[in-house]
């Protein structure tokens, strides 16, 4: 005779907002408490690479900061949760209740009908878009349509001298949703000033920006042959920069010249001023900003980095700063004597 088989255990019940509150809030204080640890190492880190005294002191976090932090903290937050499900569905002895007596307490919190679900924004993924679209978004919106970021390396330090390698200029436009990061149009060349250039690796300038003879070869164009796009680009629009009125604009007209091109003069916002009113450092120093965080060590002093850093400056400096949030409004508030005035009119 067969033995009998041994019989079920009873199945018990569980509340499901109390099991998963429980077991949400204890994947919580976990997640959290390494966030803290994170987000203290992240700013520890950058202020040790740039040579910046924390004193041990409470440090401001950026949002860009937590709000990148906290991305991960969602996404760890799911992939624990949805672990704790399926084991906990796993133990067929214990079963997820609703109380369905809520319907008489709070009858209008429970439709009647379906509803097609709603379609979700899908959420920016890229590191430097988590930092810094909903800033440039909210405080430069209205001026996407007339601003170009421009930034320029050389061979050289003399406005008159030195030649013109690489040229990066980025226009930028909102999305359907202030949520989502905008997009970036960005044209960045290579320039080789003649056919037997070659470049000094032993100058000062090749040490910052490490533009190769052989990058200079295989990407290089003349300028000639991208003048009338860079012309068009400058004149159409207000033009941002860092120290740009002192240093890129001329080396851009000087190149120019060189091959009988015009450069009329331009309106510009030189976030140099705007940086010096808050500290008087350069570009280098600007870049320490916890607003600028986090650029790529292998972007710093290329075109394009630093064009990417002029767009999240202007963005944080028309915050602390309260510059116009228009064309019009720069063009009203435009002082012509005023030569340290960050917007300009005839450069």
């Amino acid at each position: 005779m067969s033995p009998h088989p041994s019989p079920s255990p009873p199945q018990s019940t569980i509340d499901m907002s109390l099991w998963t509150s429980n077991t949400a809030t204890n994947i919580l204080l976990n997640l959290i408490s390494d966030m803290e640890i994170k987000i203290i190492s992240d700013i520890h880190l950058l202020f040790n690479e740039r040579n910046i005294k924390h004193k041990h002191k409470n440090i401001q976090i950026q949002p860009s900061h937590l709000l990148y932090n906290v991305n991960i903290l969602l996404h760890k937050f799911q992939t624990q949760f949805l672990t704790e499900i399926s084991n906990f569905t796993s133990k067929n002895n214990t079963i997820l209740t609703a109380n369905m007596d809520k319907i008489k307490q709070n009858p209008h919190l429970f439709p009647t009908l379906l509803k097609t679900p709603k379609q979700f924004l899908q959420p920016p993924r890229n590191i430097l878009q988590i930092s810094s679209h909903n800033l440039i978004h909210h405080q430069l919106k209205n001026l996407y349509n007339d601003i170009i970021f421009v930034d320029t390396e050389t061979d050289g330090l003399s406005t008159y001298k030195s030649n013109l390698l690489s040229i990066c200029l980025t226009s930028i436009k909102p999305t359907d949703h202030p949520s989502l990061p905008p997009t970036y149009t960005e044209h960045l060349f290579y320039i080789k000033p003649n056919n037997s250039y070659s470049v000094n690796t032993d100058s000062q300038a090749y040490k910052i920006n490490q533009i190769s003879q052989a990058t200079l070869n295989l990407k290089g164009s003349s300028l000639p042959s991208i003048a009338p796009l860079i012309l068009d680009l400058l004149t159409s629009r207000i033009v941002v920069g860092f120290n740009i009125n002192s240093f890129d604009i001329p080396i851009i007209r000087n190149n120019l010249k060189r091959i009988n091109i015009t450069l009329p003069p331009l309106m510009t916002i030189d976030l140099y001023q705007a940086h010096h009113k808050i500290a008087k450092h350069d570009l280098s120093s600007a870049l320490k900003d916890l607003r600028c965080y986090p650029i790529a060590q292998d972007s710093l002093h290329s075109a394009n980095g630093d064009t990417d850093a002029c767009i999240r400056l202007l963005a944080a400096f028309t915050e602390d700063l309260q510059l116009p949030l228009t064309k019009n409004s720069y063009l009203s508030q435009h002082n012509t004597n005023n030569k340290h005035q960050i917007f300009q009119t005839n450069i």
